[in-house]
């Protein structure tokens, strides 16, 4: 599955493009100090340089903006303690039917019933799930996202249940279209 170019996926690549070039620039500024030969290495750098100057154009014009929500830094590192199985997978199916299908549509594209009457319209997460580590998915699921009609479910269900709906959010973003 190829997933979009993110806008944070580009600044990251310009960024190193940009490291290369400087990396470049200074082996040619040695060269020349050393041999007076500095043509090739200046080239190079000139060429990441304008490489990574795309890269920004793009990221901040062309590239998919996936809005990334704060969350706490350990959350990043939470590991989903429920088995990998299509059990629990289909039992986080059953709550993402029942809570989450309305906003975010049975195949997670971000086009339930309710989906149309929000702002900011809800995230296709078949683009967005892939992008983040489990626990900070666990983490908009317990506590909701600020500014947005997302509600956090941890009063609701158990955090067995709310892991087991992470679960079923990956097996949804790596199944192939129908």
């Amino acid at each position: 599955m190829i997933l979009p170019m993110t806008r944070d996926a580009a600044v990251q690549l310009a960024l190193m493009l940009l490291a290369g070039a400087l990396l470049f620039s200074g082996l040619a500024f040695l060269r020349w100090y050393r041999r007076r030969a500095w043509r090739r290495a200046a080239v190079a750098g000139g060429v990441m340089a304008t490489l990574s100057a795309s890269a920004f154009v793009l990221a901040f014009t062309v590239a998919v903006n996936v809005p990334t929500y704060p969350v706490p830094f350990t959350a990043r590192f939470a590991t989903n303690p429920t088995p990998d199985t299509p059990e629990t997978a289909a039992a986080g199916k059953a709550i993402y039917d029942r809570l989450c299908a309305v906003c975010h549509g049975i195949r997670g594209r971000g086009d339930g019933p309710a989906a149309f009457t929000m702002n900011p319209r809800p995230l296709d997460l078949n683009v967005h799930v892939p992008l983040h580590a489990p626990g900070e998915h666990f983490h908009w699921i317990n506590e909701g996202i600020p500014g947005t009609a997302m509600p956090g479910w941890r009063a609701q269900l158990s955090e067995t249940e709310r892991w087991q709906v992470v679960r079923y959010l990956y097996a949804l973003a790596v199944a192939p279209p129908r």
